[in-house]
C-alpha cells in the first residue's frame, strides 16, 4: 500500500525540534548506559514552560502544564510495574512541557508499540537461537535484558509527526 501524504502532518516548530534534540541524546545515554540523565530533563521541562510564555510557542502555559504533569502522572504507572529508572517518567515530563499533552501521549504510545514488536522480535529470536543451538557470538541475545526506552520513545514521536496521530 503507498504512503497517503495527504495525511503527512509534519508540524516543526522551535519546541519540536528542541525536543526532537533531547529525545536523540536521551536515547544515545540510554543505549549506551541505560540512563537519562536529570541534568537533560529537569533544564528542558523548565525550557518548555518558559517557552510556552511566549507568544510564538503555540502552546500556552497551561498546555505546557498540563503536557508536564499529566504525561508524568501517565508514565508512572509503566515505571512502577517496570521496576526500572525514573528517566523515561522525566523524559515524558520534559518532552510534556515541550510540544503538550496530547503530541506527547501520541508519541508515546507508538513508541510503546514499535519497543514492544521489538521485545518479541527478540524474544522469539533467543528462544530460535536457544532451540537450534546457534551461535551468533560476538552477539549475545538475551531475552530478558532491559530495554532502553527513549530511542523507542523518539520513534514514536517522529511516527506521530510524520504520519499523524494514532487516534
Amino acid at each position: 500500500m503507498p504512503l497517503d501524504l495527504s495525511t503527512f502532518s509534519l508540524s516543526i516548530t522551535g519546541a519540536g525540534l528542541f525536543a526532537a534534540t533531547v529525545l536523540a541524546i536521551a536515547s544515545l545515554t540510554d543505549i549506551r548506559g541505560h540512563r537519562i540523565y536529570n541534568k537533560l530533563t529537569y533544564p528542558t521541562a523548565l525550557v518548555g514552560i518558559a517557552w510556552s510564555c511566549l507568544p510564538i510557542s503555540g502552546l500556552s502555559l497551561t498546555q505546557s502544564l498540563i503536557g508536564c504533569v499529566g504525561c508524568g502522572l501517565l508514565m508512572l504507572l509503566p515505571y512502577t510495574l517496570s521496576g526500572g529508572g525514573a528517566g523515561d517518567v522525566k523524559l515524558a515530563m520534559a518532552v510534556g512541557s515541550l510540544v503538550g499533552f496530547e503530541s506527547t501521549l501520541q508519541g508515546f504510545c507508538a513508541g510503546y508499540l514499535i519497543a514492544a514488536t521489538f521485545i518479541v522480535l527478540r524474544y522469539l529470536a533467543a528462544q530460535i537461537l536457544r532451540v537450534t543451538g546457534a551461535s551468533l557470538s560476538p552477539i549475545k541475545l538475551n531475552a530478558n535484558a532491559p530495554v532502553p526506552l527513549a530511542g523507542f520513545f523518539a520513534g514514536g514521536m517522529l511516527n506521530a509527526y510524520l504520519l499523524g496521530p494514532l487516534w
